[in-house]
Protein backbone atom coordinates (compact mmCIF):
# COMPACT_ATOMS: atom_id res chain seq x y z
CA UNK A 1 0.00 0.00 0.00
CA UNK A 2 1.47 3.51 -0.91
CA UNK A 3 1.68 5.66 1.95
CA UNK A 4 0.10 8.65 0.10
CA UNK A 5 -2.78 6.68 -0.56
CA UNK A 6 -3.74 6.18 3.15
CA UNK A 7 -2.41 9.61 4.58
CA UNK A 8 0.02 7.45 6.57
CA UNK A 9 3.61 8.34 7.13
CA UNK A 10 6.16 5.78 8.49
CA UNK A 11 8.13 7.32 11.88
CA UNK A 12 11.63 5.13 11.72
CA UNK A 13 13.37 7.88 13.61
CA UNK A 14 12.89 7.65 17.35
CA UNK A 15 14.35 10.06 20.07
CA UNK A 16 14.40 10.68 23.93
CA UNK A 17 15.03 13.71 25.60
CA UNK A 18 16.07 13.27 29.49
CA UNK A 19 16.31 16.36 32.31
CA UNK A 20 16.93 16.39 35.71
CA UNK A 21 16.09 19.60 35.62
CA UNK A 22 12.24 20.27 36.31
CA UNK A 23 11.95 23.83 34.31
CA UNK A 24 13.79 22.28 30.87
CA UNK A 25 11.41 19.68 31.23
CA UNK A 26 8.69 21.45 31.18
CA UNK A 27 10.35 24.03 28.21
CA UNK A 28 10.23 20.63 26.41
CA UNK A 29 6.86 19.62 27.03
CA UNK A 30 5.65 22.70 26.12
CA UNK A 31 7.83 23.88 23.25
CA UNK A 32 8.64 20.45 20.97
CA UNK A 33 5.06 20.23 19.17
CA UNK A 34 5.11 23.56 18.61
CA UNK A 35 8.65 22.90 16.58
CA UNK A 36 7.60 19.50 15.41
CA UNK A 37 4.52 21.53 13.56
CA UNK A 38 6.68 24.35 12.57
CA UNK A 39 9.05 22.31 10.93
CA UNK A 40 6.26 20.11 9.13
CA UNK A 41 4.98 23.33 7.97
CA UNK A 42 7.91 24.15 6.34
CA UNK A 43 8.30 20.23 4.92
CA UNK A 44 11.29 19.67 6.87
CA UNK A 45 9.81 16.87 8.19
CA UNK A 46 6.83 15.14 6.68
CA UNK A 47 5.06 13.83 10.49
CA UNK A 48 5.81 13.44 13.71
CA UNK A 49 4.34 11.87 17.20
CA UNK A 50 4.82 12.53 20.78
CA UNK A 51 4.87 9.26 22.15
CA UNK A 52 5.43 9.67 25.68
CA UNK A 53 5.78 12.65 28.52
CA UNK A 54 6.38 11.54 31.94
CA UNK A 55 7.92 13.51 35.33
CA UNK A 56 9.00 10.86 37.64
CA UNK A 57 9.16 12.15 41.23
CA UNK A 58 8.30 11.21 44.61
CA UNK A 59 6.33 13.35 47.42
CA UNK A 60 9.44 13.20 49.57
CA UNK A 61 12.21 14.58 47.02
CA UNK A 62 10.05 16.08 44.07
CA UNK A 63 10.54 16.55 40.55
CA UNK A 64 13.66 13.61 39.74
CA UNK A 65 13.58 13.29 36.17
CA UNK A 66 11.32 13.89 32.71
CA UNK A 67 11.71 12.31 29.76
CA UNK A 68 9.94 12.51 26.47
CA UNK A 69 9.70 10.46 24.34
CA UNK A 70 8.98 11.16 19.90
CA UNK A 71 9.16 9.70 16.97
CA UNK A 72 9.74 11.22 13.12
CA UNK A 73 9.57 10.48 9.87
CA UNK A 74 13.59 11.19 9.03
CA UNK A 75 16.30 11.58 10.93
CA UNK A 76 17.47 15.49 12.58
CA UNK A 77 20.18 16.66 14.73
CA UNK A 78 17.64 17.46 18.05
CA UNK A 79 20.46 19.09 19.58
CA UNK A 80 20.12 22.62 18.33
CA UNK A 81 16.22 22.59 18.95
CA UNK A 82 17.31 21.60 22.07
CA UNK A 83 20.01 24.41 22.51
CA UNK A 84 17.63 27.05 21.18
CA UNK A 85 14.87 26.24 24.10
CA UNK A 86 17.72 26.08 26.45
CA UNK A 87 18.97 29.74 25.37
CA UNK A 88 15.13 31.07 24.58
CA UNK A 89 14.66 29.64 29.05
CA UNK A 90 17.94 31.40 29.68
CA UNK A 91 16.98 34.93 28.19
CA UNK A 92 13.38 34.64 29.67
CA UNK A 93 15.37 34.44 33.22
CA UNK A 94 17.97 37.36 32.58
CA UNK A 95 14.76 39.41 31.22
CA UNK A 96 12.75 38.47 34.71
CA UNK A 97 15.40 39.35 36.88
CA UNK A 98 15.83 42.74 35.38
CA UNK A 99 12.76 42.85 36.53
CA UNK A 100 12.90 42.62 40.20
CA UNK A 101 15.07 46.13 40.15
Amino acid sequence: MNPEDTGYIDLNHRFMLETDIEAIFETYKHNLPIIFEFLQDNNEIKGYSLDNCAALGSKKDGFVKGRIMFKLDRYIDVGWVISSLQDQDQDQEGENKHDRK
